[in-house]
């Protein structure tokens, strides 16, 4: 998915080290692996700290002051497209007008139209827009929990990605690499869910079952795709595996828990047939 990501840097010696989309735990914690062999350095990196505001602010005015902060001048630019309006000091429904109903529904349709999987690296031979990911990840959450799924957990699975009708579907990867670009998105999404009224309150459980899913759908469509003969998305296929596999999305309700093994179990054996 474009997930609107959280950086999260090492407490020791404040180096970026990973993004975590919207629906993972975010650590409260975090030591990088380079502190935990060499220990934390003997100065700790100051990263620049978000800018802020009483009153709405210009793109230039947000520009001038990162550079102030010693933020790179194309970094600046990036960032200061999606912070024009800061909402962290003023309300939402002081910076955003209220959406009209039919805005929304409009809003929403766009959403599910945008196109996934467009990197060079990841031709497809079929097109997976939003809606269909969405409601793909809908489809294997029904089948884990059933019919005793909460409502929230539903609309936030059919509308996790609709902020991408704003951003695009940008890679993983780019935002990996360039931690100020996934601020500037995450901004920029966070914006777009408020006025769309899309920000849902989901248990810690709800999260992980939502991040795990995100992940298993993104490996399950690529393995439709290398059984139709398309071998440019084995390495993609493969990210995801890795992803879905991690511990973290364990689940503590041992039935839901027991049902998602079986699908990673059905999956990896899989794709270990389609690599062969």
């Amino acid at each position: 998915m474009t997930e609107r990501t959280t950086n999260i840097y090492c407490d020791e010696c404040g180096r970026y080290d990973h993004s975590v989309g919207p629906l993972d735990p975010i650590p409260t914690k975090f030591t990088c692996d380079r502190c935990k062999r060499e220990g934390p350095p003997a100065v700790k990196i100051q990263r620049p700290g978000p800018v802020t505001a009483a009153m709405p602010m210009s793109p230039e005015d947000v520009e001038r002051l990162l550079r102030e902060r010693g933020v790179e001048a194309k970094t600046a630019k990036v960032i200061s497209a999606g912070m024009i309006t800061p909402d962290k000091l003023v309300p939402p429904s002081e910076l955003y007008k209220e959406a009209h109903p039919m805005d929304e529904v409009e809003s929403l349709f766009d959403g599910g139209w945008i196109e996934r999987y467009h990197l060079k690296g990841q031709r497809m031979l079929t097109r997976q827009s939003v809606a269909e990911h969405s409601w793909r990840m809908a489809a294997i959450i029904y089948a884990i929990v059933g019919t005793m799924a909460r409502e929230a957990l539903i609309w936030a699975t059919l509308f996790h990605d609709v902020s991408e009708r704003v951003t695009g579907d940008m890679p993983a990867n780019v935002k990996r690499a360039n931690p100020a670009i996934a601020d500037a998105l995450h901004e920029i999404s966070l914006t777009e869910e408020v006025r769309l009224h899309i920000r849902f309150d989901l248990s810690e459980q709800e999260q992980r079952l939502l991040g795990w899913v995100d992940r298993f759908e993104g490996a399950l469509h690529c393995a439709d795709e290398l059984e139709m003969g398309n071998r440019k998305i084995a390495a993609t296929m493969l990210r995801y595996q890795q992803y879905y596999m991690d511990e973290k999305y364990k689940l503590q309700d041992k039935e839901n828990e027991a049902k998602r093994q079986k699908l990673m179990e059905h999956l990896n054996q899989r794709i270990k047939e389609l690599l062969k």
